[in-house]
């Protein structure tokens, strides 16, 4: 029989395929039989003596390929090339040197046997087979365990990352003795269990434990207690704590709090958390992983968390078309120069302007113009000396006559704005409030320019709808509308992610109550949806700044009429 048709043979003789303990057994005594000590292999699945040298290599190179047995020295290499050999496999250094190869080491168990030897190549410096380079991993990281910060980064996060999951799988577990049981019976939970990635089988054996298959064990293990998980459904045991959803947790990230201020804060949160993000999605992936039909929710939460994770696609901050005119600019008390590039305010008399006394200026204004007091109802004579040089003059012709009014123009600027983004339902004409003439585009001009010598970049208000990243809408419920505002997630490549930020839910029977007709819910709804349009809910800035009353009322029922008018008042208040 040739060597091809032998293999062919050796294959499909089932008998040479030995079990991990049976090939512990082969390999011991092909030692023997190598240095000549045996003539014969006894095969542990038969119990039957093997002289054939051709079958006895095959079954030792399946149970090598197998299980991963480190190969033996052959008997013709000398001591000195062994030692030589040893001396080299010493320095062969560990690598670890990204949260990525942490990630990986975690995976161990539930990744492949493919997976875990790639992984393995990355983490050495030399080459080595799995089962020795996984021994050599292990030793590493429990002997850098209690090093400092500095020098061990990844290896305290890997720590810090296992007891974020094993926190959680306690609590879940503790959360009730009911919980408990069925969590034991059901799905093989244990008291105090802790996944551990080289958790070692407590298993009697004469060679040293076999790593590989203690991590495919492990893996059988984790992955069975977390079969068929409810991911969406409320009343589900093994569902995450609230305060470790990844919508709660990427909400803490986008909106402000007292230590979540700016784009260094939002930074620095994201490093301090790093390793719970990772310990959450670890256990989203063994949901996704070990159910049929997980939902798209699982999957969107992990794509969160590779947000949270990389830093990548989180807003630092929000740019706009209408940039905010809510900050007065820190001026220097001299005119500008002609580089300034705003013609209205280079000419002889704007100059000239700059040195007259608050008196002056407010007897040039009354002089020249017919109101008095500006249209936000402020006295010119009340004003500080910066608002006052930022008066403007406004002509309109009626019957042929010129009539002039004298406007700050922030103000003027504002109500522009206002009347630009009212509903398109119940537009708000831009026209002069003291004779209902409209604006002309020559008037527009005047104002842009003087605004623009304070914000250069401000542009012509346009109506929008808010924020392009805030979703606002109503949803009608059995005897409630729910206010909801949601941030919309954008993650390349994937569908938008909508992130619950504000609920608040409003009885329909209030739309019947004998209220001021300016607080029922129809106006309410108005008022909140002018806010929107306004940039007026969350600011224009990131972190997201709700107003206070969003805060104050988030995930409540306004189910009396004390909180219901509250509410109303303290929108009333914000337009």
């Amino acid at each position: 029989m040739s060597s091809a048709s032998k293999i062919l043979a050796f294959k499909k003789d089932k008998n040479n395929n030995l079990s991990e303990k049976q090939c512990e057994s082969f390999i011991k005594d092909y030692k023997e039989y190598k240095n000549g000590k045996i003539s014969k292999i006894n095969n542990p699945k038969t119990n039957k003596p093997i002289g054939d040298a051709e079958r006895i290599k095959f079954i030792y190179d399946k149970c090598k390929h197998n299980y991963e047995f480190e190969g033996l020295s052959s008997s013709s290499k000398s001591n000195k090339s062994k030692s030589k050999s040893s001396s080299k496999s010493d320095d062969n250094e560990v690598i670890l040197d990204s949260y990525s190869k942490v990630q990986d080491i975690l995976y161990m168990p539930i990744n492949t046997l493919a997976q875990n030897r790639k992984l393995i190549e990355s983490l050495f410096s030399k080459p080595i087979i799995l089962d020795k380079g996984l021994h050599k991993l292990k030793e590493y990281l429990e002997a850098n365990r209690t090093a400092s910060a500095e020098q061990n980064k990844y290896v305290n996060a890997y720590y810090k990352i296992l007891e974020e999951i094993n926190r959680i799988m306690t609590d879940i577990y503790m959360n009730n003795t009911v919980t408990a049981d069925i969590l034991t019976r059901q799905y093989g939970w244990m008291h105090g269990y802790n996944y551990d990635p080289f958790r070692m089988d407590e298993v009697a054996s004469t060679m040293r434990p076999n790593i590989i298959n203690s991590i495919k064990n492990t893996g059988k293990k984790i992955n069975n207690m977390w079969k068929n998980v409810f991911y969406v459904n409320p009343t589900e045991l093994r569902k995450l704590p609230a305060e470790l959803s990844p919508h709660t947790l990427f909400a803490n990230i986008i909106m402000y709090s007292e230590h979540n201020r700016n784009s260094e804060d939002i930074i620095r949160t994201l490093d301090n958390n790093i390793e719970k993000y990772l310990a959450v999605q670890f256990i989203l992936v063994l949901i996704r992983d070990n159910n049929k039909q997980p939902g798209d929710a699982v999957n969107k939460n992990i794509f969160l968390l590779d947000a949270l994770i990389t830093g990548e696609n989180i807003p630092l901050s929000y740019k706009d078309g209408s940039i905010s005119v809510s900050k007065s600019p820190n001026w220097s008390g001299t005119p500008r120069s002609s580089s300034s590039g705003h013609s209205h305010y280079q000419s002889k008399a704007n100059i000239e302007r700059y040195r007259k006394t608050k008196e002056e200026m407010i007897a040039d204004i009354l002089r020249n113009n017919m109101n008095d007091t500006d249209i936000s109802g402020d006295e010119w004579k009340d004003m500080p000396v910066a608002k006052l040089k930022k008066v403007i003059s406004i002509p309109s012709v009626i019957n042929g006559r010129t009539y002039r009014h004298a406007f700050y123009v922030k103000t003027l600027y504002q109500y522009w704005r206002n009347c630009v983004k009212s509903g398109q339902y119940q537009r708000i004409p831009f026209v002069n409030p003291y004779n209902r003439a409209p604006f002309t585009e020559e008037d527009k001009e005047t104002i842009m320019n003087a605004m623009l010598s304070m914000y250069p970049r401000l542009q012509r208000p346009t109506y929008g709808e808010g924020r392009r990243d805030i979703s606002y809408h109503i949803v009608q419920e059995y005897q409630y509308i729910a206010i909801v505002f949601q941030y919309i997630a954008k993650i390349p490549g994937q569908a938008n992610i909508l992130v619950p930020l504000i609920r608040i839910k409003v009885p329909y029977g209030f739309a019947n109550q004998d209220i001021d007709a300016a607080h029922i819910p129809q106006i309410l709804l108005e008022n909140i949806s002018f806010l929107v349009r306004n940039n007026k809910i969350f600011g224009k800035n990131m972190p997201l700044k709700p107003l206070n009353v969003l805060t104050e009322y988030n995930n409540t029922t306004l189910d009396t009429m004390e909180k219901y008018m509250d509410f109303s008042n303290k929108i009333k208040d914000a337009l």
